[in-house]
């Protein structure tokens, strides 16, 4: 599996973030506080919609909802990779008051699942064959 592309709206520190990954390995560089963890997390959000502060409950789902320099009311991240030859597209949103409001998986630009987060998720987990536990871990 290879990372392509992470978009984050609205997450945590990220009002409009696009990053590209290269083949080989990536590095992200930055001050204390400038969002690198927050990245860490949307990746593993977006692949499982769960990181590890939210499944030890330290944070609720909503909190990652950016509320500096305002408080927005939803937030998005799509994950686009690379698996076996075929091209992956992950969106979940984030919307107060409802938690994760949408979730979707496309291979190759075709949708295969939509729009319960849960069904996303064991797709995903079959498709790169880890499991959040074992993803969290690493």
């Amino acid at each position: 599996m290879m990372i392509k592309k992470l978009h984050l709206k609205n997450w945590q520190t990220h009002l409009n973030t696009k990053l590209d990954f290269s083949k080989g390995v990536n590095g992200i560089l930055g001050s204390m506080g400038s969002g690198k963890t927050c990245i860490m997390e949307a990746i593993c959000f977006a692949l499982y919609n769960a990181f590890p502060a939210i499944s030890e409950r330290r944070i609720k789902i909503e909190d990652v909802i950016m509320n500096v320099p305002s408080k927005k009311k939803e937030t998005e991240v799509e994950l686009e990779f690379n698996k076996d030859g075929h091209d992956y597209y992950i969106k979940r949103v984030i919307k107060e008051g409802k938690g994760t409001a949408h979730s979707e998986i496309r291979k190759d630009g075709k949708l295969l699942e939509a729009p319960q987060a849960k069904r996303v998720t064991e797709v995903v987990e079959k498709i790169i064959k880890v499991d959040y536990a074992t993803f969290s871990q690493v």
